[in-house]
């Protein structure tokens, strides 16, 4: 949707906006893993599940495709793109 809500005139009417979503969150020891994903995986998928999937995955790229296959599997009606990144000390 950023895409069209940047160029598609049809929707700059419709309430879908170029602002992004920003939310700051302070990272804690527990905190082992961040999952950046779009709307096509989180439609489907709930916070939990989405950690449980990768839970016993070290390799940060299998992880995101664990990910995109089970949001594809669960039938996302939405582009779905997953970037999964391992916070190390």
């Amino acid at each position: 949707m950023v895409t069209r809500s940047l160029g598609d005139r049809f929707f700059s009417s419709s309430g879908v906006t170029a602002e992004p979503e920003i939310k700051e969150i302070e990272l804690n020891p527990e905190n082992s893993r961040l999952v950046i994903a779009c709307d096509g995986v989180w439609d489907v998928l709930g916070d939990q599940e989405v950690l449980d999937l990768i839970e016993d995955e070290p390799d940060d790229t299998k992880a995101a495709e664990a990910i995109k296959l089970k949001a594809f599997q669960s039938e996302s009606p939405d582009n779905i793109s997953v970037i999964v990144v391992t916070l190390g000390s």
